[in-house]
């Protein structure tokens, strides 16, 4: 079996925004170098890990587009709007079909979540590096995960 079929790459963010990084663009980018950007496709039915990219990613703008998208299946009758909770509004997030994270992991010495999943990692623990992301490899990785691991998770409690 090819190694393909244990992990899954996802990709979320504003596919079709008109700005430089985004999918489209990068698609785009790709095929003019002989490349074709088949990952998602290719690796849909992984298990084992999500590797997932955010490209022209928005915390604040996925938290709008997700009350658009409620509002207006509200509209239509589609959602009852004494229904909607934390749970009906993170269906329909970009990421409804991830689990939340349970650790963030900052380079470079940053402290904050750069508008970066905002909604999702709201009882995530956080490992801040001062190694810049080019400089974070292995070691540093293992060392993270030794943090996390030495930490009591209390969801909010």
């Amino acid at each position: 079996m090819p190694e393909a079929a244990f992990r899954r790459v996802a990709l979320i963010g504003k596919h079709t925004a008109e700005i430089a990084g985004s999918l489209r663009e990068l698609r785009a980018l790709l095929r003019a170098r002989g490349c074709e950007v088949r990952v998602e496709r290719e690796t849909a039915g992984g298990r084992e890990m999500t590797l997932t990219l955010a490209l022209s990613y928005s915390g604040r703008s996925e938290i709008v587009d997700a009350v658009r998208r409620m509002a207006e299946d509200a509209r239509s009758g589609a959602l009852d709007p004494s229904a909607i909770d934390e749970d009906v509004l993170s269906r329909y997030l970009d990421t409804r079909d991830f689990e939340d994270p349970d650790l963030v992991i900052r380079t470079g010495g940053e402290q904050r979540l750069s508008n970066f999943l905002i909604w999702q990692s709201a009882y995530a623990e956080f490992y801040t590096s001062p190694l810049l992301w080019p400089d974070f490899g292995p070691e540093a990785f293992d060392e993270a995960l030794l943090e996390f691991a030495r930490r009591t998770r209390r969801f909010g409690r």
